[in-house]
């Protein structure tokens, strides 16, 4: 979305088999979508994301770039990922979580409705979040952990 070329061959995009995707979709440039893939409603994915198997995008969802996903992964209503963000394997993001950039998510791990994941955040495997959980800027959550709800963490 920001390459500015007009030349059909900067524009590349992968898309597996059994992919279902809603109306207004706007995808960037070096886009790789696996197979088994829902796309919802009002969808954007920004320039060089990988969306690998088995994974449900729910509507109203902004993806920007440089993001990389695993597999069998449920995205829920309104929600923002940032840039330069890997989400692991069996992963459930509730619905209007807002991630920022730089931000990495472990395997197994599930983030509540209405939380926020601040920029340089990186979440272990096997971590459950609660709702409404703000995790503020550079925070490491260890692998196992739960943060329940109304939680808000941070570092000075």
């Amino acid at each position: 979305m920001s390459n500015n070329s007009n030349d059909p061959d900067d524009f590349n995009f992968e898309f597996g088999r059994n992919i279902k995707i809603g109306n207004n979709f706007k995808v960037g440039y070096d886009v790789v979508v696996g197979n088994n893939v829902k796309i919802g409603n009002d969808v954007v994915i920004g320039d060089n994301v990988k969306i690998d198997h088995n994974i449900t995008i729910n509507n109203n969802v902004k993806i920007d770039s440089d993001v990389s996903m695993g597999c069998t992964i449920i995205i829920g209503n309104d929600v923002t990922i940032g840039n330069d963000v890997t989400i692991g394997n069996d992963v459930t993001i509730g619905n209007s979580v807002s991630t920022r950039d730089n931000v990495v998510i472990g395997n197994n791990v599930v983030i509540g409705n209405n939380s926020e994941i601040g920029y340089d955040v990186k979440i272990g495997d096997h971590v459950a979040i609660d709702k409404y959980a703000n995790i503020e800027n550079n925070t490491t959550i260890a692998d196992y952990s739960v943060i329940r709800n109304n939680v808000w963490m941070w570092c000075n």
